[in-house]
């Protein structure tokens, strides 16, 4: 059973300075800037240094910023007028008001874009992005930001020494400007030899093989910073900056020069983290060991301890408690026949509870992956086992052995084998915290006696994610899953691999994990026992707002409504989903963006399916309890 821990894990670090303050200076109650109108305030305060205190010196300097800061967009008769100085309402503070004159803009009388004739189509994408128009408002920085996007535009398709001069003549009197653009392409670019520094235990060449940096193959910007990332995301430099000049002999080759600081190959990290929502609570600790560069390849082992103390529901009234602890060891080999794939091993011992159960094992599980075009989609396999041992199993598992293995999947000793496939396709802008774009992915496993497990079933997954910014503030964001298992053997679909939905990364009208048929517990006192399903749907909607900076970092606002169900296990009552009658739940929530992640706070409140049963007979799980709160990292999708 996938189970994402809701714990934020900190690493905090404090320092501070301090100084005196004079406090005979005048505060600033009020600055404004009467007659402006054409361009961003904003824009114009942040230009300027007057700040919280009046500075007469500073603020003298000021005004010559702003009659600067006109000019460079386009109005050159721009002038300060006069300035109003006068106390405010409040003792030992000032009003400020700097009268402007704008005058008038001076407008783009001409545009000449000269040297693309000999780029056939791609002369045609670059005019057409191309945004400088006559009769528009002069602007100096937008008109250097257009000469600069034809020069990385030109890079982008493979001229790596495109040059583009640009010469502006204004017409102060009649306030026209004329713009002329030469464009000097230069020839197709290939990658050439690759010169590497800095350098003192790892081999250059598997540096290079890695980046995809081979001699021959067409320049593109694109290429060198996705090298640049890929070397970054190996985490064994302080510093990679990745340049490139034309080679003397020959001009359409464009010579690399990688430069590099190693760092320290060995890391320990230490946390803590609390999980919590009203049904399950966790304290849990952590300690990670990584090796990097290990056995002076590009692989990385990492150990990983775990320690934990999980109480249910809660820590002031348990009915179920006891420690929790997770023993790892991860070989991760990177490039191991193509310069994209990955080879992981992992070897594991878990101890752990959940709602009807305690439980101890040993794990395995070796796993290929690859990613193509540019990592944008990645294919992979993994074998899996595990087998567990339980105790504290709630009565209810325990009355009929041949009901709980068939109808539960629970069997103990409990054995699975299973065989892993992915394939996902990300189009976001980024994956963490993206802000545009999809994501869109497929997962597949099978388990048997064929794979050494005593459960016989297939599992599909599919998942969908879509992103849209509104604003430099405002996201909406989606996704929606279904899953569905298909059973075979004397055991219904084992109780760890089944379908679950409730928690901070699912639906949040529900606690982790309490979203599934449910049987009474054997325990008095104990709350129904969640036993998941074969079958799942769940949609979710969200908007997400950044409302105010705290400490550097953002504050976001989010609201959301989430709709889903999970069908019951294969052969008992309710076993297909019905979309017309799926759980509703809305809600909203608080995340702060820092260093170590999104620490997120949500509470949803369920709008349906509150009665123990429906007009049916269909039972409904955690009946009346329509309120749900979730502290967790990371954003739900």
């Amino acid at each position: 059973m996938h189970r994402v821990l809701a714990a934020v894990f900190v690493a905090a670090y404090t320092g501070g300075c301090g100084h005196a303050v004079d406090d005979t200076r005048a505060l600033i109650h009020s600055l404004a800037f009467p007659g402006l109108r054409h361009v961003d305030e904003n824009d114009l305060r942040q230009k300027l240094t007057t700040g919280k205190y009046f500075d007469p010196f500073a603020f003298q300097l000021d005004l010559r910023r702003i009659e600067l800061y006109y000019h460079a967009h386009g109005y050159f008769d721009a002038r300060v007028v006069s300035t109003d100085i006068v106390p405010g309402k409040a003792r030992n503070t000032v009003d400020v008001k700097v009268n402007l004159d704008e005058g008038p803009a001076t407008k783009l009388a001409a545009i000449s874009l000269d040297g693309l004739d000999t780029l056939a189509d791609e002369a045609r994408d670059i005019r057409g992005h191309f945004a400088l128009k006559k009769g528009q408002v002069f602007d100096h920085a937008f008109y250097l930001a257009q000469k600069d996007l034809i020069e990385e535009r030109l890079k982008a398709l493979g001229y790596a020494f495109a040059d583009v001069q640009g010469e502006v003549v204004v017409d102060r009197d009649r306030h026209l400007a004329t713009i002329a653009l030469k464009v000097t392409a230069g020839p197709r670019a290939v990658l050439g030899q690759v010169q590497v520094s800095g350098l003192e235990q790892i081999d250059a060449r598997k540096l290079e093989r890695h980046a995809g940096l081979v001699p021959g193959t067409r320049f593109s910007l694109d290429a060198l910073t996705d090298a640049r990332s890929k070397l970054s995301n190996l985490h064994l430099f302080s510093l990679v900056k990745l340049d490139y000049h034309a080679n003397p002999e020959h001009p359409e080759v464009a010579d690399l020069v990688l430069t590099v600081k190693e760092s320290t190959f060995r890391a320990w990290r230490l946390g803590a983290g609390v999980s919590f929502d009203f049904q399950r609570m966790e304290v849990r600790g952590r300690l990670v060991h990584t090796r990097r560069y290990f056995l002076h390849g590009l692989r990385t082992l990492q150990l990983r301890l775990e320690p934990a103390y999980v109480t249910v529901p809660n820590f002031w009234q348990p009915v179920r408690q006891g420690p929790a602890a997770t023993a790892e060891a991860e070989l991760t080999q990177l490039d191991v026949i193509f310069p994209r794939d990955e080879l992981k091993v992992t070897v594991g011992y878990d101890l752990g509870l959940e709602y009807a159960f305690q439980y101890h094992g040993p794990r395995a599980q070796i796993g290929y992956s690859r990613t193509f075009f540019r990592d944008r989609l990645q294919v992979g396999l993994s074998y899996n086992f595990q087998e567990f041992f339980f105790f504290n199993t709630d009565p209810a598992l325990l009355r009929d052995p041949v009901q709980a293995g068939q109808a539960y999947g629970y069997v103990d000793p409990y054995r699975l084998g299973w065989w892993y496939q992915e394939i996902a396709l990300d189009l976001r802008d980024r994956a963490l915290d993206a802000r545009r774009g999809g994501y869109f992915a497929i997962r597949a496993e099978e388990g048997g006696v064929y794979a050494g497990g005593a459960f016989t079933y297939e599992k599909l997954l599919s998942e969908v994610r879509g992103y849209l910014a509104l604003g430099s503030r405002v996201v909406v964001a989606g996704r929606t899953e279904f899953g569905q298992i298909f059973v075979q053997g004397q055991y219904g679909s084992p109780i760890t691999r089944r379908f679950y939905l409730g928690g901070p990364d699912t639906h949040r009208g529900f606690n982790y994990n309490r979203l599934s048929l449910q049987i009474p517990s054997g325990l008095p006192g104990s709350p129904a026992l969640p036993v998941g399903g074969d079958e799942m749907f769940l949609t979710q909607v969200e908007l997400r707002v950044k409302v105010v900076r705290v400490f550097g970092a953002w504050l976001e606002a989010a609201g959301f409504l989430d709709a889903g169900d999970v069908a019951a296990p294969t052969g008992l009552r309710g076993d297909r989903l019905d979309l017309s009658r799926l759980h509703y739940a809305s809600g909203g929530g608080l995340r702060y963006k820092t260093l170590i992640g999104t620490i997120r706070a949500d509470v949803g409140v369920r709008l349906n399916r509150l009665t123990p049963t429906e007009p049916d007979g269909t039972p409904n799980p955690d009946p009346g309890s329509r309120v749900a709160f979730h502290l967790s990292i990371g954003e739900p999708f």
